[in-house]
């Protein structure tokens, strides 16, 4: 029985070896092999047919699912072609799709790839006109292209350079940064973008303002008394309005040449004028301004007496002040004339906060001066009048950083720096006066924190009879003439008295 029991195992045993070789046989067990005439298949947006030979050592199968890619079959055998059928790609983004042939154990991967719809549409403008001035222009785009190519029309480059791009909301803004124009035409350039991915590029043209000019061969015309005929030439590009500002009784006769294009942008025409005599010095101006009263230019025409001498006004606030007061010509740089107007002048009056005076130097040749109202002298540091002997008023405001006030022998009988609530931001002050009998220079103690002043320096106020000095204890010294007694003195203790 034990017998035929191992009969019957050995002959199951051989059984089963048969049949499993039987099967790898029929499959071709580990040497099956599958191949693809390509392994990818790449089209554009609008899809189509490719074809995929099969190349297999057995009936082979296809896995893969997509609802774009269809194949002609699922299933076949060695020399199949499978015809993909791809629909076409609406997103705005690349499409793939994954496939597997099987034969045996054998296995090859297709992937089918669609290019999406790119595209580069313009969403501002195509064109764009700035100002003169340094621009950022920016050029907002609907696109999918990562880095589509930026080219410029013929030496735009050399004004017109990209600065960066930012994503936001779906959109791309391109910005671009425009140099200033400084010359006197105007100027354009277009901006393209495009890409291979696309057929039609989008075309930004740029349009970048002029400089304005008009520009005067020279800004002073002087000569002696005689009558005379005179000439200068104006180089413009704007519509302009020319007229005698000051002087018109003795400026006349105007006559205009034939305007002259030049390459530049400029055109040029000569203005002449005839002059009467004149038995002593005097000023006029010659204004041309653009039609908008944006840009002017004068020219001064002087005849001048050869004993009248130049003077200096450096502060350019101060010389603009009495320009257009009418008592001095601008000559050049800092120099002008003292008109007759500013001879007898009586007052002077700056209100104006945009045009705060630094300096006073020249204030010195309108010597009948009683009254000086300076305005804001932020940024004075020497406040000196010791140049006019009349001034029985003077006041100013904000002088912050002001360390020497010279009053000279001016009748101003008391001073006081600013107010009480004026605060220095100078470590020392010093204030020169012979006819000064009191000067107040006390602070409110609550803005004593802002106050730097740390010596006081009076030695020079021979006339003083009252002076308070009480700032705070940050004030260590008080420097007085010797011998020089002052009645009514007040001073915080912290301050000792040094005689000079």
């Amino acid at each position: 029985m034990d017998f035929l029991k191992k009969i019957m195992i050995t002959l199951l045993a051989a059984t089963m070896l048969w049949s499993c070789s039987d099967d790898d046989e029929s499959t071709n067990g580990g040497n099956a092999t599958i191949s693809l005439s390509t392994n990818i298949i790449q089209v554009d947006k609008n899809g189509g047919d490719v074809a995929v030979t099969v190349t297999s050592s057995g009936d082979w199968r296809l896995s893969g699912v997509c609802d774009w890619a269809h194949p002609s079959l699922t299933s076949g055998k060695d020399g199949d072609v499978v015809t993909f059928t791809i629909n076409p790609n609406e997103l705005d983004e690349k499409r793939t799709a994954s496939f597997k042939f099987f034969t045996g154990s054998a296995v090859t991967p297709l992937q089918v790839e669609v290019s999406p719809d790119y595209i580069i549409d313009l969403l501002s403008d195509d064109n764009l006109s700035i100002s003169k001035e340094e621009n950022t222009v920016q050029i907002q785009l609907s696109t999918n292209i990562a880095e589509p190519v930026i080219t410029y029309s013929e030496g735009s480059e050399e004004w017109l350079t990209f600065d960066r791009r930012s994503d936001f909301g779906g959109k791309v803004t391109l910005s671009f940064k425009a140099a200033t124009n400084a010359t006197y035409k105007d100027r354009s350039a277009t901006i393209t973008i495009s890409s291979p991915l696309v057929t039609d590029p989008v075309n930004v043209n740029i349009n970048q303002k002029r400089t304005d000019a008009i520009i005067p061969e020279t800004d002073v015309l002087m000569y002696d008394l005689t009558a005379r005929t005179i000439s200068f030439k104006v180089r413009y590009n704007v519509d302009y309005a020319i007229s005698i500002a000051q002087g018109n009784e003795w400026i006349t006769e105007q006559s205009v040449s034939q305007p002259q294009p030049n390459d530049d942008g400029l055109t040029t025409v000569t203005f002449s004028y005839t002059l009467s005599s004149a038995s002593d010095t005097r000023g006029g101006v010659i204004r041309i301004s653009d039609t908008n009263n944006t840009l002017t230019s004068d020219i001064a025409v002087v005849q001048k007496d050869p004993d009248v001498e130049l003077v200096g006004i450096p502060d350019q606030n101060l010389r603009a002040l009495v320009v257009k007061n009418n008592w001095a010509l601008s000559i050049a740089g800092s120099q002008c004339i003292i008109l007759e107007a500013g001879l007898n002048a009586t007052s002077l009056s700056n209100s104006s906060y945009s045009s705060q005076l630094t300096d006073l130097t020249g204030i010195e040749n309108f010597p009948n001066l009683t009254s000086l109202s300076l305005g804001y002298c932020t940024n004075m540091k020497k406040l000196d009048i010791s140049g006019l002997h009349k001034v029985k008023s003077l006041s100013f405001s904000n002088a912050r950083y002001c360390e020497e006030y010279n009053l000279g022998d001016n009748p101003i009988p008391s001073f006081n720096a600013g107010g009480t609530y004026a605060y220095s931001y100078a470590e020392s002050l010093k204030i020169s006066s012979s006819k000064l009998e009191s000067l107040d220079l006390s602070i409110i103690s609550w803005y004593a924190d802002y106050d730097n002043v740390t010596s006081i320096d009076v030695s020079e106020c021979s006339m003083l009879t009252t002076l308070n000095v009480n700032r705070s204890d940050k004030v260590k010294t008080l420097y007085l003439k010797k011998d020089q007694n002052i009645p009514n003195l007040i001073k915080n203790d912290a301050t000792t008295i040094v005689y000079k």
